[in-house]
Parts: C-alpha cells; sequence; structure tokens
C-alpha cells in the first residue's frame, strides 16, 4: 500500500488532498523503482475522487497534477 500526496487545481483554484493506492508497493518506493506512468494514474483518481466529495466542478488544470508517494 502506498500513500499518496496530491496538488492540483481547477479553474486556477489550487488543491491539496491525500489517498491512498495498492501502487506502488513498498519494496518499489524502496528501490526508486516506481513506474511514474502507473504512479500518476492513482494520483489521478485521488484528485478526480477528491472532486467528486467536495462537488468541484470543472477539469483539472493541464499540467497540474503533482504528487508524492510514501510507504503507508
Amino acid at each position: 500500500m502506498a500513500h499518496y500526496k496530491v496538488r492540483f487545481s481547477v479553474n486556477g483554484k489550487i488543491y491539496n488532498t491525500e489517498g491512498e493506492s495498492s501502487y506502488p508497493q513498498a519494496q518499489l518506493i524502496d528501490s526508486n523503482k516506481i513506474d511514474m506512468n502507473i504512479a500518476m494514474d492513482s494520483a489521478a483518481g485521488i484528485a478526480s475522487a477528491h472532486k467528486e466529495k467536495y462537488h468541484i466542478e470543472g477539469n483539472i488544470d493541464k499540467g497540474s497534477l503533482s504528487f508524492e508517494v510514501y510507504s503507508a
């Protein structure tokens, strides 16, 4: 299990959230062998869940999604 800190913006307003994902596993994090495409998909899912939970209208601004991932 991995813990994500996610930052993104919608219509120029910045949001920060956190969440967990099954990717990557701790050994991948520790060995710095994370597939960033898969991790980005996980971060995007966490951002989308945050948007839905708080009824944020609009698309995530292009290029605004960033994240950090840690062993949970």
